[in-house]
Parts: C-alpha cells; sequence; structure tokens
C-alpha cells in the first residue's frame, strides 16, 4: 500500500492508525480532518506532506516520526496543537511554516505549561537521529540560566533536542489577520541554542520579544523586526554570528504622535526609540512596566549588532541571496499594505502609486519580484480604499516575475513606472 485517500467524512486519524507502514508514501488528507493522534504515521514511507487541511486542530505525540523522506512542514493556521517529538527522526526537514513555536499556540495553552514545551526543538524531540543535530535551549533572566522544572518532572536548567540538521528557514505564519490567533509574543529562549537556521520569518502584528528569545542561534543572518512590535527585552539577540544583522522599520509620525489620537507615542520610554540609536535595555517590573528612571527613551532597545532601518511601514516580505547580496520581493503584509495604502491615498488625492525600492539593509539592491507576488492583493481590492492605481519601480529591479504585478484598477490595467533604468 503506497497510497491512502481518506473519505472527506473522516475528522480523526487514531492511534497507531498507520504505524509501521513502511510502504506508505503518499497521503491524501481529508478536507474535514480535524485530529491526527499520536503515533498515526510512525515510521511510515510519507513524502510529502504539504496539503494539511486548514482546519486541523492537532498533531499528536509523535505522529510523523521517523518519514524522513519528508523535506517540508506547512502547517495550517487552524493547528493548535504539536505534540513531543511529532517529527523526530525527520531529519530531512529543511524549511518549516508553522502557525506557533513549541507544543501549543499561546492562545490555546493549558495552565502549568513548562518552559520545555515552547521551545522550538519540542516538536523534534530528545532523541537523537540520523542527519540532525544537538541543539541546547534555555531561558534566562536578568542575563542568568534559571532552573524549571521540565514536562517530565525533573529540575533543569537547559535541554538538548535534536533538530534536522538541514533546516535553514523557519517561517511563523501570520494567521490570515484573524485576531484571536495572532503570536504576539516570542518568549524567553524560544529560539535559544538554535544553530542550524539562517532565516527566521516573524510574523506581522507580532508586539514583544521576551530575553533571550534569540540567544545562541549562531547560524542566524539576520532577521526583520516588524514595525508591530513594541517591547523588546535585555539580550534578545546575543551570540550570533558577527556578521548578522537586525532590519527595523521608523515612521516619523510616532514623533509627532499624539495620545488622544490613539497612537503609539515613540517618546514613551516602554516603546520604540524615536530615533535609530539602539544601545541597551530597560528594566521591567512584575507587570511590565518600565521601571522609572531605568533608561533613557532614545535608548530603550539593547542590540550590539548591525541595525538598518527603513523609513517606511514595512509593507513587502522579503529574502536575501548571500550569494549576489541582493533583495528579492516574494510577497507582501496585508495588513500593512491595506493601512499604508489607505493612509497615503488620501494625501495624493485618491490616487495610489505602490513605491518598489531600490535597496534596503546597508543599499543591498532589491533586484527581483517573484512570480504572483502581488496579485492575490490586486484581485482582492480591484475598487475602494485598499486599492492601487499602478507601481513604480527602481532601477535595480532585473525581474519581475510572472503576473507579479498583474490586475485591474476600475477598469483600466495597472500602470508600471520604472525609474533610474541602467545603461544598456
Amino acid at each position: 500500500m503506497t497510497e491512502i485517500i481518506l473519505p472527506e467524512t473522516v475528522e480523526e486519524i487514531g492511534t497507531h492508525a498507520f504505524y509501521n507502514a513502511l510502504e506508505l508514501t503518499n497521503l491524501e488528507l481529508p478536507l474535514g480532518l480535524l485530529r491526527i493522534k499520536d503515533y498515526a504515521f510512525y515510521n511510515a514511507d510519507l513524502t510529502d506532506l504539504t496539503t494539511i487541511p486548514n482546519g486541523l486542530t492537532e498533531i499528536g505525540k509523535w505522529a510523523f516520526a521517523y518519514n524522513d523522506k519528508i523535506t517540508l512542514i506547512n502547517l495550517p493556521d487552524s493547528v493548535r496543537y504539536i505534540g513531543y517529538s511529532a517529527y523526530n527522526g525527520d531529519g530531512y526537514i529543511n524549511r518549516i511554516v508553522i502557525p506557533f513555536v513549541g507544543s501549543y499556540h499561546p492562545n490555546y495553552e493549558p495552565e502549568g505549561i513548562t518552559y520545555s514545551e515552547k521551545y522550538f526543538g519540542y516538536i523534534f524531540g530528545r532523541d537523537q537521529y540520523d542527519h540532525s543535530v544537538a541543539n541546547t535551549q534555555f531561558v534566562k533572566h536578568n542575563g542568568t540560566k534559571i532552573k524549571y522544572i521540565n514536562e517530565l518532572g525533573n529540575e533543569v536548567d537547559e535541554e538538548t533536542f535534536y533538530i534536522p540538521q538541514a533546516i535553514s528557514k523557519l517561517t511563523i505564519s501570520e494567521h490570515n489577520f484573524d485576531r484571536d490567533n495572532i503570536i504576539e509574543t516570542i518568549t524567553a529562549g524560544q529560539f535559544s541554542g538554535i544553530t542550524r537556521i539562517d532565516h527566521i520569518v516573524i510574523p506581522y502584528g507580532l508586539v514583544r520579544i521576551e530575553e533571550g528569545a534569540f540567544s545562541g542561534t549562531s547560524g542566524l543572518d539576520y532577521v526583520d523586526i516588524p514595525e508591530t512590535v513594541m517591547y523588546l527585552e535585555r539580550a534578545v539577540f546575543e551570540d550570533i554570528n558577527d556578521t548578522f544583522y537586525i532590519l527595523i522599520y521608523y515612521d516619523y509620525q510616532w514623533e509627532q504622535a499624539d495620545d488622544s489620537l490613539n497612537k503609539k507615542v515613540s517618546i514613551k520610554d516602554w516603546i520604540r526609540p524615536n530615533d535609530t540609536n539602539w544601545f541597551r535595555t530597560a528594566s521591567y517590573d512584575q507587570a511590565g512596566k518600565v521601571i522609572e528612571g531605568s533608561v533613557d527613551q532614545t535608548t530603550a532597545w539593547y542590540t550590539k549588532y548591525v541595525c538598518y532601518y527603513d523609513a517606511t511601514s514595512n509593507i513587502y516580505r522579503y529574502e536575501y541571496n548571500f550569494q549576489t547580496n541582493e533583495w528579492t520581493i516574494v510577497g507582501y503584509y496585508e495588513d500593512a499594505l491595506t493601512k499604508y495604502v489607505k493612509e497615503h491615498r488620501s494625501v495624493n488625492s485618491g490616487n495610489f502609486i505602490l513605491p518598489i525600492p531600490g535597496a534596503r539593509g546597508n543599499d543591498k539592491p532589491v533586484t527581483t519580484i517573484v512570480s504572483e507576488a502581488f496579485l492575490s492583493y490586486f484581485n482582492k481590492y480591484p475598487t475602494g480604499i485598499y486599492s492601487i492605481q499602478g507601481i513604480s519601480v527602481a532601477g535595480a529591479i532585473r525581474t519581475i516575475g510572472k503576473d507579479a504585478v498583474y490586475g485591474i484598477y476600475e477598469d483600466k490595467p495597472l500602470l508600471v513606472y520604472i525609474s533610474n533604468l541602467p545603461s544598456g
């Protein structure tokens, strides 16, 4: 038996349902599936898990363990729970798209959840397997590792999990802006000690990153901090490679913002600084408020690493090519783009031309827009306050993929403006 097609009425795949199904390579899951229980596909031979239906809420312990041909984890936003070692033994996984980090979605956590269950490594487990690498995770408070009781009842100050050595990219999905499911916090130590990942996509809507969240993520090349992040605790980024850098977003309106307008005011000492001088952290009380006098408002965020800032909203999703030192636009953040379009349309007499930047991050050029990068946006908002009349492309762009900016504005084709064309 190499393939299974389950009827659409199936809501649960039970414990050990396809345990040791060594010839099972292809799996088509029903759209109505809600739960995959413990060991359901343990030691099968699955090759493709990209079509897990949106609506699935639970993946049990060891559910997909020892399916060593799987290369991608792509979980829908509906998932609320991923059991311990669900992907143990899957040593060839190289890319992950998940709605949260750890075992439980933070909005659905049971009481008494341990630090262990919040670690990135938890779903890969503590057992060593082929093509895995040991990663030691920990939690710090005021710069010192703390002891805690893990889910096994043991007192520890660090734990080792085995992660697929091929993993390079992790995306935390945005939940399509379902406000009940947006991830607002990356907790203390959540990615600590993870050495293999070089690119982590942080979701738009995130508000806080806790102490040491990325401590020791030595393989990380850079990170984009969404403009929605307002709290960055001490030593979030430490013990990373010397070339690591941070991309941040700066809005000049923060300086003019007023509490009466219900805007985030940059001069408050517990939120973003009002310039690019990020040097040290504030001290927080138990309620999460900054202790008065502990920090100057212009030095509210600590990092020793280089920060590059963009004086616009973070509209675009980027990927960076370290071989060519170039950026590619692979998509957009819908919440940020609709906000940006609406605000700028009122300034420009109802018309809006979307600007595509020519460079970012120490003037590295933006050279490519992938196929269908904005297609879904143009199809969703052909008219109205969020619609776009055209785009303006900087001369650094060399490639615009098929249907990347295809769309209609009020029954007319989109306009494309190209500036600073290179000679030849």
